[in-house]
């Protein structure tokens, strides 16, 4: 959806340009849960590139626990790239999840598995989207951070709702340039704007009625830099996993895995909403 965008507060090297804020201040028939977290893979997969040079960088023994790993926990997953998607099978996926909520908030658990560390990293916290106003990726531990993201503006804000720095897409590379407008896109919710950009994939509902879509970026350097998204549901989303570009045919890549839990859509947590109020006010003064 950074920058470790989720949890380690990494960012990238074909992230976008900061700017300073010393001082806080003063978007059918797809615009649906899927269209809610797919936008919140968007804004992951930013934090992403990082992990593309890190890979580069692992030991013999990390990249071993990796690939135990990867060939364990994600082969089967990724095997939903061998189904191309059929329009009727998309239909039918459009009509299995509920259709009708233009905000959602609830709960994560991320576990990112590095070729570089033996070890996983973990993080929790929770989210908010909104159709008009945007979303807010708030990490509660293993430290706290808050990420509120409206159009091409990424706000970070430390533990005491302070705003660090603002990300835009101003004087960013091609490729950076390039992710405000796919989540665009993707945010209208409509299939067309899906295919555009993605060849899509699908697997129909296990016997536990889980569903599983996956997403390859059709730009190659895109999807050099983002690899490949696969999600997962039943009437909702439940799961996005993020595959970098070396996962998992050599095994030794880096694997985001993002589980959604308590997810509603009423309304607004007061919390959510001043942040939401809060990312406003300081465009306003921009």
């Amino acid at each position: 959806m950074s920058k470790n965008m989720i949890d380690d507060s990494s960012s990238t090297a074909a992230a976008p340009k900061l700017k300073s804020t010393p001082k806080p201040s003063k978007k059918s028939q797809f615009a649906k849960p899927i269209k809610q977290l797919i936008f919140i893979c968007q804004w992951l997969v930013l934090g992403a590139f990082l992990l593309v040079l890190l890979s580069q960088l692992s030991s013999a023994n990390a990249s071993e626990t990796a690939k135990n790993v990867t060939k364990e926990s994600f082969v089967q997953l990724y095997s939903v790239f061998d189904y191309p998607a059929e329009q009727q099978q998309l239909a039918s996926l459009v009509e299995t999840v509920s259709l009708s909520n233009q905000q959602t908030q609830g709960d994560f658990s991320q576990t990112r598995y590095l070729a570089v560390l033996k070890r996983p990293l973990n993080s929790a916290g929770s989210f908010a989207f909104s159709s008009t106003q945007g979303m807010i990726w708030h990490q509660s531990s293993p430290f706290t951070t808050t990420m509120i993201m409206q159009g091409q503006r990424l706000i970070t804000l430390d533990a005491n709702n302070q705003i660090q720095q603002t990300l835009t897409a101003a004087n960013s590379n091609p490729i950076a340039a390039k992710i405000p407008q796919l989540m665009q896109q993707l945010l209208t919710g409509e299939i067309n704007a899906l295919q555009q950009n993605f060849s899509l994939f699908y697997q129909a509902p296990t016997e536990a009625n889980i569903w599983t879509l996956g997403l390859m970026p059709k730009d190659e350097p895109l999807q050099q830099a983002l690899g490949k998204l696969v999600i997962q549901g039943d009437h909702q989303l439940k799961r996005i996993v993020i595959l970098s570009p070396q996962a998992p045919q050599n095994t030794t890549g880096d694997i985001t895995d993002i589980i959604f839990n308590n997810v509603d859509h009423g309304a607004f947590s007061p919390q959510n909403l001043n942040w939401f109020k809060l990312a406003s006010e300081e465009q306003t003064v921009k």
